[in-house]
């Protein structure tokens, strides 16, 4: 599972890097359950 966020005005990431579609951030270990809570990602293992 991966984190993204939504690119903005001319595919610009404030966080991540632009992937051709949204703004990439990082990979959640496997094995776990990512999620967002306060505008924080986390996961569960």
């Amino acid at each position: 599972m991966n984190y993204y966020v939504t690119a903005g005005w001319n595919h610009s990431c404030i966080e991540g890097v632009y992937d051709g579609a949204n703004c990439y951030i990082m990979s959640a270990p496997s094995g776990t359950t990512p999620f967002k809570w306060g505008n924080a990602f986390y996961y569960a293992e």
